[in-house]
């Protein structure tokens, strides 16, 4: 630091802190990335598809289905029909023989299903072929919503009904930072869970609150002993140290102009690069000692 005629005089930085912690709310993303960063509300949303099945068995004891299992709830519509007098369609799912459908009760049979199961028709007809069918169609499935606060206060709204666990398959067709899909196993009916990430909410944000809350900080004693302003990461919370600093002169020439520059350097730990950045002050003098404070 230089002064008219190219004074120096002796300096030192003093140093004063406050701190604050605040929990850093939110969903991480499904794939890292950096500098980290979180998403506030979480949707996840259940799609099943519909099947329909249309046969001609030639026989008695011929059968046709899928072999597929029920991703989602949803309604099962059994038809049949023939040319002879005595046709017989037996309607079954797995496990069980819930009715048939025959030339003397030609209706269809119709179940609302809310259980996996797989659903095929049997030719029961003595010596004779049968037209038969199968018609699933799921029930408009569910959804999710998971969001927070920057307070942390937590809500969920849900609509069901939703996919069966199982049906899903425990590897990820797609996976982005925000997106993240399942498909079914092959052995169920076609069927997809998608989860979404939205409402960005950045470890800044985080920071900024703690500063906000810190405004009226630091008040403590100045002090020699060096610090640092630094804002860490330990699990979900965030902790910040606010620091103030002032550049004192024990000892100034009245009116002497007296020119300060320093500079400034900062590191981060979420993979951003370091930096620094140079400041200046001009104090004047007063014969006595002198703060930028």
């Amino acid at each position: 630091m230089a002064g008219q005629n190219f004074t120096c005089s002796l300096v030192y930085f003093e140093y004063r802190s406050c701190s604050g912690s605040w929990e850093w709310c939110g969903f991480s993303t499904f794939v890292p990335v950096s500098p980290p960063t979180k998403y506030r509300t979480k949707t996840q949303q259940d799609t099943a598809q519909r099947y329909t099945i249309s046969a001609y068995l030639p026989y008695n004891g011929s059968s046709a289905g899928n072999g597929l299992t029920l991703s989602a709830p949803g309604r099962i519509t059994f038809s049949a029909s023939g040319t002879t007098t005595n046709w017989i369609v037996e309607c079954h799912f797995s496990g069980s023989w819930p009715g048939s459908i025959s030339v003397w009760s030609p209706n269809d049979l119709v179940f609302d299903i809310d259980y996996p199961v797989s659903a095929y028709v049997y030719n029961s007809t003595p010596s004779q072929g049968a037209n038969a069918g199968i018609h699933y169609e799921p029930l408009i499935v569910g959804s999710s919503t998971i969001s927070c606060t920057e307070d942390c206060n937590w809500s969920t709204n849900s609509s069901a009904p939703f996919l069966n666990d199982s049906a899903l398959a425990p590897i990820a067709q797609s996976r982005t930072p925000t997106a993240l899909v399942f498909t079914n196993h092959l052995s169920w009916t076609p069927a997809t869970r998608t989860y979404t990430l939205t409402d960005e909410y950045k470890r800044m944000a985080v920071e900024n609150k703690i500063v906000a809350d810190l405004a009226a900080c630091p008040t403590n004693v100045w002090a020699r002993i060096p610090q640092s302003a630094e804002s860490s990461l330990n699990g979900s919370t965030v902790t910040l140290r606010k620091l103030g600093y002032q550049i004192k002169l024990p000892m100034t020439e009245a009116d002497m102009v007296y020119s300060l520059s320093w500079i400034v350097r900062y590191s981060n730990d979420d993979g951003s690069p370091a930096g620094e950045f140079k400041e200046n002050r001009t104090v004047i003098g007063t014969g006595f000692e002198v703060t930028t404070g």
